[in-house]
């Protein structure tokens, strides 16, 4: 497809995340990227968050993050900063630390030793904000519980493998 990045890069930081570098970050169509990438059949069945990642200085990188579950561009994503620093550093395009400028204009810091077979002492700094109070009750709390309902989700397995794969990179 015409314009359409040929190479992603493929990390879990916690979650499934592709780092698409790009030369224009204003400029993407996050969308219909994010969405074409998300829903790729390589990525089934959970699905995977889509980071746009422009170098824009020295340790400095611009994201924009198509997450799955919002369905949507969201205005930060830590996992994705995280994930888009570390491909950048194993691709030698950055050092620790690493600054991320998300879509709402926060500046967040990721801080890691790059090792031979992967990273150690990896760290996420920046703003954080109180948003939300709720309350569990002792069922949702009782690990025997929890444990039994993660059985039943058709995804966990999947979510469990990718915990312990590398980084990756996929043409497309």
């Amino acid at each position: 497809m015409k314009g359409w990045p040929k190479t992603v890069h493929s990390l879990n930081t916690g979650v499934p995340h592709l780092v698409v570098f790009v030369d224009d970050i204003e400029n993407v169509p996050v969308m219909r990227w994010g969405r074409y990438f998300r829903f790729h059949p390589s990525m089934a069945p959970a699905g995977t968050n889509v980071n746009f990642v422009e170098l824009s200085g020295e340790s400095l990188l611009r994201v924009r993050t198509y997450e799955r579950g919002v369905e949507h561009e969201t205005m930060a994503c830590g996992t994705g900063a995280v994930a888009a620093a570390l491909v950048a550093a194993r691709l030698g395009r950055v050092g620790s630390p690493t600054r991320i400028i998300t879509s709402g204009r926060e500046e967040l810091e990721v801080y890691y030793h790059l090792e031979s077979d992967g990273f150690s002492r990896v760290r996420l700094a920046g703003p954080a904000d109180f948003i939300y109070h709720g309350q569990l009750n002792r069922a949702a709390l009782r690990r025997e519980d929890f444990l039994a309902g993660r059985k039943q989700h058709e995804n966990v397995a999947y979510y469990d493998s990718l915990s312990h794969s590398g980084p990756g990179t996929a043409v497309f």
